[in-house]
């Protein structure tokens, strides 16, 4: 029987959803952009507010075998439109799902996650933020 790579695709989308709404209450609204958006053929595979915020464009490949950089540069492409960090979740059968890109983007990721901590803790204390 053969195998329908596009639903395979859309499984894998959607049981990415499933395991980030599994990982914290911050992706409970994480969905397949497809079915509300269209194939536009730069739309990111997954939306979610947090990814929105954070400037990150998924691409998902649930596959046993493949090429990460090849991956990695579909995903630049896409996420190049909006000005996105490309990002992309990979998973094979029977192990977890990992994450590949680009290091700079990463070091970008933790500076503003870094720099929004500390503007909440300082709010929270009752000092001004200032740039």
């Amino acid at each position: 029987m053969a195998i329908n790579s596009r639903q395979k695709g859309c499984r894998g989308e959607r049981e990415f959803c499933e395991f980030l709404k599994q990982q914290s209450p911050s992706f409970d609204d994480a969905r397949r952009s497809r079915q509300y958006c269209g194939y536009t053929g730069a739309a990111a595979d997954i939306k979610s507010e947090l990814m929105e915020r954070l400037k990150i464009s998924p691409e998902v490949k649930r596959v046993e075998a493949g090429n990460p950089y090849k991956w990695l540069e579909q995903a630049t492409r896409d996420a190049k439109a909006g000005g996105n960090k490309p990002v992309v979740f990979h998973k094979r059968n029977g192990e977890d799902w990992i994450a590949v890109m680009h290091a700079a983007d990463l070091t970008k990721i933790l500076d503003e996650l870094d720099a929004h901590r500390v503007l909440s803790h300082n709010t929270e204390l009752g000092y001004k933020y200032e740039d």
